[in-house]
């Protein structure tokens, strides 16, 4: 069983090793290149993993040709130096694919903290380790978020999500891609996809659908939020900032860039409870508007940093429909959100938690 997270050392050699594996297309034939210089175990391990292949707790012979079945892989009699070669520029090159259908990002090369920051995002427990059963369930729960959007946006697809379908839907939506096919690429056809649904879901939380206050959102950033009892939610979409060290869960509070003049729509369908006047860190003036969600009442779902609120308490609003403040409101400092890809724009922050 492999730990948690892949060394930093062997991410960094493995890009060197797998460069040209990475040049991965649409082409199903781009996929697969061999590495430049002899694999390690530890690139085996991890690449296998990655892709989504489970092994026993050491691998063995019989997990290299298995290995080599499944990704296409020609092996002789006696497997060699080149044949692990060839095995991992496939495994490597297959996890590329992964996680561009499952629209989970990644960095330079794919790696096992990827898959972990993956199932954070898709509100997965992977346990106290990873493996390629973990890396198989990131993948599928990704691929349902992606073929969710795409049907939700009129566009058709198979009965299971494949490059196929992405093609069809960059092509109906127009979106250009880059040469190198990756989740980026899946992120840019989903945004577009968003347009074309009238109350995009931005997450579920202990069975409350949330939905995204402006149908053109600039970034969504979930991080962790200071208030301990904030439900953690599961991400329809957008990425998952890096930690701020306060010990509550990645997704338990999230931060919606939006564009100067975009009204902000009700998170949820259900009733207004509060808007309440506050003051930021005990300086910066801001709102704070609460709400009862229909689908569990027991729920407190919390919208700040807006301006110009256009409801009352005991109101009834429809979740990413009805407005609920004239915009988002920007502070003249810089936020988490605005280094991380939310530019210089205001922001709108959302969390849930228990009432009582």
């Amino acid at each position: 069983m492999l730990a948690r997270l892949a060394p930093r050392p062997t991410r960094r050699s493995l890009a060197a090793v797998l460069a040209t594996a990475l040049a991965a297309t649409l082409v199903p034939a781009a996929f697969g290149a061999a590495p430049a210089e002899a694999a390690t175990r530890a690139d085996l391990e991890i690449s296998l993993t990655a892709a989504g292949f489970a092994y026993g707790r050491a691998l063995d012979a019989a997990d290299y040709r298995d290995a080599a079945e499944r990704f296409g892989v020609d092996v002789g009699g006696r497997i060699d130096g080149a044949d692990l070669d060839a095995v991992v520029a496939a495994a490597w090159a297959a996890s590329v694919e992964g996680f561009a259908l499952a629209g989970i990002g990644i960095g330079a090369a794919p790696d096992l903290s990827d898959v972990t920051d993956g199932a954070v995002t898709l509100g997965l427990d992977l346990g106290d380790a990873v493996d390629g059963t973990d890396a198989k369930r990131v993948f599928a729960a990704g691929r349902e978020r992606v073929a969710r959007t795409l049907i939700d946006a009129g566009i058709d697809i198979g009965t299971t999500l494949d490059r196929d379908d992405l093609i069809n839907a960059k092509d109906i939506l127009g979106v250009g891609v880059g040469a190198r096919f990756d989740s980026a690429d899946t992120r840019r056809i989903l945004e577009a996809a968003w347009l074309r649904v009238d109350a995009p879901l931005l997450a579920t939380a202990a069975g409350v659908s949330v939905h995204t206050p402006s149908p053109r959102p600039a970034y969504i950033g979930f991080h962790q939020s200071s208030n301990a009892k904030a439900t953690p939610m599961r991400a329809a979409w957008g990425r998952k900032l890096p930690s701020r060290g306060r010990g509550t869960a990645g997704t338990s509070a999230v931060d919606i860039s939006m564009d100067p003049g975009d009204p902000v729509r009700a998170p949820v369908t259900g009733t207004v409870l509060a808007v309440e006047p506050y003051s930021l860190y005990g300086k910066y003036p801001d709102y704070r508007l609460r709400f009862a969600p229909d689908d569990d009442p027991g729920m407190l779902v919390s919208v700040i940093h807006v301006t110009d609120p256009k409801v009352r308490p005991g109101q009834r609003v429809q979740g990413g429909v009805d407005l609920i403040a004239g915009g988002a409101r920007k502070f003249p400092f810089v936020s988490q959100i605005d280094v991380n890809g939310g530019g210089d724009r205001a922001h709108v922050h959302i969390e849930l938690r228990r009432r009582r």
